[in-house]
């Protein structure tokens, strides 16, 4: 735990914080059209009723059955997001999503994205697409959303966040593990 929380105030202090995003719930009359033509056009491409989930404007979770192309598990992974790419609310030229991993089962296959904006990665930024051959079945995560304007240039080096966090945390003889880097955070998806 204090491993975590030492990368986690070094990685907050090492970057300007965006403000916080505030978005509008799904169910709000603010809700964009495109979002809302883009459910529709997923709910009528599902081969089974679908099941979304919807937190702060993004849908955290999606379930049903829609058949997607692709050479392989990462392409139809992203295909399918790219599809419904108003839905997720991703299609802001400078946010974009870099495999993590790809964790094969014997019935399914997850394809585990994280997200950069302007190639700085964005702190538990992360959507999971589970497939079965050429049908996606679930999605689930939260990524960083909406039009950005933010400013990539550190405030502090990393020997001075990584004393910053160890001041804060008042751990003295903490030893800081890993490399300090520089990284996107918002609060709304922690």
């Amino acid at each position: 735990l204090k491993f975590f929380l030492v990368t986690l105030l070094i990685s907050l202090s090492a970057c300007n914080l965006p403000t916080p995003v505030t978005s509008t719930p799904i169910i709000s009359e603010e809700v964009p059209d495109s979002q809302v033509a883009a459910m529709r056009q997923l709910e009528a491409d599902s081969e089974t009723p679908p099941d979304l989930y919807f937190q702060d404007g993004f849908p955290r979770f999606v379930s049903g059955s829609f058949l997607v192309e692709g050479a392989d598990v990462v392409e139809r992974a992203r295909n399918f997001l790219e599809t419904y790419q108003e839905l997720y609310r991703i299609a802001n030229p400078d946010l974009e999503l870099d495999v993590r991993r790809v964790s094969e089962g014997e019935a399914e296959t997850n394809v585990a994205f994280f997200q950069t904006y302007k190639s700085v990665e964005v702190f538990a930024s992360e959507i999971v697409v589970t497939l079965n051959a050429d049908r996606v079945y679930a999605t689930v995560g939260g990524l960083l959303n909406g039009d950005l304007v933010l400013d990539t240039t550190p405030s502090l080096s990393a020997i001075q966040a990584q004393e910053s966090a160890i001041t804060y945390l008042g751990w003295s003889n903490a030893l800081v593990a890993g490399r300090t880097t520089l990284m996107i955070f918002d609060q709304n998806l922690v």
